[in-house]
Order: C-alpha cells, then structure tokens, then sequence
C-alpha cells in the first residue's frame, strides 16, 4: 500500500468547530494510507494540543493577526518545502488563501480547500475575513483542485458569491459516537450539581458568547417559557457563559430570570451536559454545518434548534425547527417539547441517535474525505 502524505493548513487550532472536525478526521484516518502533519497560522491551541497527544506533528508559524506577516510567510513556505506532502489540505478562508497559493508556489499539485462557514455579511465579518474571502472567490478557479464544503447552505452561498461550483463537494462533519453518547445517572447528577429535585425539566445549550449564537433570544424564549412551565430552568455553557459576563447577566436580569438560568462557562465533559438535559437547543442567527446539534444528538437528546445553516438538515424530523429570532416561536417549541410524555421524548432521542448514526457518523465522513483524496491521483 502507498503511503501519501497530507498537509493540513489551518487558520488557528483553538476550539471551533473546523478545529475539531480537523482533530476527529485525523483520528479517524490513522490507519488509512495517508500519512498526516499539520500547520497552525497562528499558535498550536488547546486541539493543537490535542493533535500532538496523538503522536501527529504540529508545527505553528505564529501568524499576527493585524496584517500581513512575511516573517510567518517565510516560515510557512519553508514548512511546506520540508514536509513535501502529496496533498494540502487548507481549512478556513486565511488558510486557504495562504496556505493554497504557497503550496502551489512550493510544488504541491493537489491543494484541497476547506469551507467551513456560511454568513459572508459585511455585518458579522471582519473587513479582512470579507476581503480575504472575496480573493478566495477570485482565485477558486486556479488554486484549489477541489473544495470541501461542510454545509448545504454554505455551498449555495459560496456558489453565489463567486465560488467555483465545479469544485465544490458537500461534505459534511462527522460525529464520534464513542464519545458523544447517552451517559446513565447524568441527569442525577447534573441536577444534583446545580442543587436540583429530579422533577425540575431543564432545557440548555452550549455556545460561545457571540452576537450570531443569540443568546439574547434564548433569553427572552425562557422568560415565555418559566411564565408557561414555572418549574423549567434552563442551562448555558460555553466561552464566557458566566457570571462575569456584565451583558449577558443583564439580559437575565432583565428577564427577572437570575434563579432560573444556570451559567457553567466552559465544561470539558459535555457529553455528561447534554445527557442530564430534557431539551437541547440552539438559537444562533447563523450557521454553517453547527457541530453542537449533532452532539447533543448523539447522546439521545430531542433538539430545539433555529433555521440557520444545516441545522434543519441535521434534526430532520427528530426534533423542532424554529425560525432565526423570534423568541415566541422558540419558547412555543420548548414548551410543545416538554408537553411531551417522557416516553415520547425518549423516542425522539433515538430517533436522533440513529439520524446521526446513519448520516453523520465520523467513520461515514472520514471515507468521503478518504475518497475524495483518492480521487485526485
């Protein structure tokens, strides 16, 4: 068997969605016939980490952020020469620019580009991420061989923004059910830790505070709600979800909901999260292919979740699809959620299990990119 080696090229190696898709495929083709190593623009970061611990070279060129950097240019190129990989695969629009030009600069004839974003407003990008974006368009005729695109509507707003749409390919990210997966005695526990009776129905999500997550709409759904079902309570998790947060806890107070709402900043166990929920949400603006709808999935857990991206795509029929904020039609879901009997709702959480499991599982989606790889030589 040969053995071909792939570069991967990422913008950062902090935790996102990208970054983890990237540590799961990884994971996933250890013992496939592709040899890895991989490129940080910026710092190794926590999945940098991560990546290591799996005996996976991880190098960075510390990248500045503000502008260009030749200094990192030079180190990038000089990389690529001392990998000599048979492929390139780019992930996200700075690494593709980047990443893609050099390696084709440096010889590499079979450069792979990675989307991994949906939203291309002026409103919620940086100057530089449009600008960056509007020369991908530009040069996704010339430098990539072909471009992964993880979401539905992602392809489509690509293809409208000037993408080549020949070599675009839909695939989308992979769950690993080994971790995410029904955990016995989480809901105990988890009511316990936030000082609970068993009897209390929680609905949560797990987000970083950004204005395209809404968290603004997940409060003002769970006023509606606490007035309609008084004994919900509701969970938050993530980066910045604490009390520290002066807006977020103004929002709460606002809503009068400072003894319902739970905010557990960052977790690392959110399997164990998700499995002691009742209901399982998410309430962004925007989204590409949203990882957290999948993993709140795969342990069982009937989802809530707004029209934005492949959210609808991921839930399918085994949960709620609401409209971008609007809170009312939020709140209307939960609460249809939890009218629920508990049977009905387990069922519609293995229901999910077996949506992800069928459409979505890690092995399913490393074979395409292992086919796509293939396909180029």
């Amino acid at each position: 068997m040969i053995t071909r080696k792939i570069l991967h090229i990422i913008t950062d190696l902090d935790a996102g969605g990208a970054e983890q898709m990237l540590y799961n495929l990884l994971n996933s083709m250890a013992d496939s016939q592709y040899s890895s190593s991989v490129i940080s623009l910026r710092d190794i970061g926590a999945v940098g980490v991560q990546i290591q611990e799996k005996g996976i070279p991880v190098f960075s060129v510390n990248m500045s952020p503000d502008g260009p950097d030749i200094k990192a240019v030079s180190r990038l190129k000089k990389l690529i020469r001392q990998a000599q990989p048979d492929i390139i695969q780019t992930w996200m629009y700075h690494a593709n620019l980047v990443g893609g030009l050099l390696g084709r600069v440096s010889g590499c004839s079979h450069v792979v580009w990675g989307i991994h974003h949906h939203d291309l407003s002026r409103q919620y990008n940086r100057s530089r991420t449009f600008v960056v974006a509007r020369l991908g368009a530009v040069l996704s005729n010339v430098v990539p061989e072909k471009i992964v695109v993880c979401s539905q509507k992602a392809l489509q707003a690509h293809a409208d923004f000037g993408y080549s749409t020949k070599k675009m390919e839909y695939i989308p990210n992979g769950f690993d059910l080994t971790r995410f997966r029904r955990l016995s005695d989480s809901r105990k526990k988890l009511h316990v830790e936030l000082g609970l009776d068993e009897s209390i129905p929680l609905i949560g999500m797990a987000a970083r505070f950004h204005p395209l997550k809404d968290h603004l709409n997940f409060i003002k759904a769970a006023a509606i709600a606490h007035i309609a079902i008084p004994k919900a309570q509701f969970v938050l998790c993530g980066k910045d979800i604490n009390r520290d947060n002066i807006k977020l806890v103004s929002w709460i107070q606002e809503e009068g909901l400072q003894n319902v709402i739970h905010l557990l900043d960052v977790r690392t166990d959110i399997p164990y999260i998700f499995s002691g929920l009742d209901v399982g949400t998410l309430t962004s603006k925007s989204e590409a292919f949203p990882n957290v709808v999948g993993e709140m999935m795969s342990t069982g857990l009937p989802c809530v979740v707004t029209d934005a991206g492949d959210s609808a795509e991921i839930v399918g029929e085994t949960g709620y699809v609401v409209p971008v904020e609007n809170p009312e039609a939020l709140s209307d879901a939960w609460i249809k959620m939890l009218q629920l009997t508990e049977k009905e709702r387990t069922a519609l959480g293995y229901a999910a299990q077996e949506r992800i499991k069928s459409k979505f599982s890690l092995i399913k989606i490393a074979n395409e990119y292992i086919r796509l790889y293939d396909s180029l030589f």
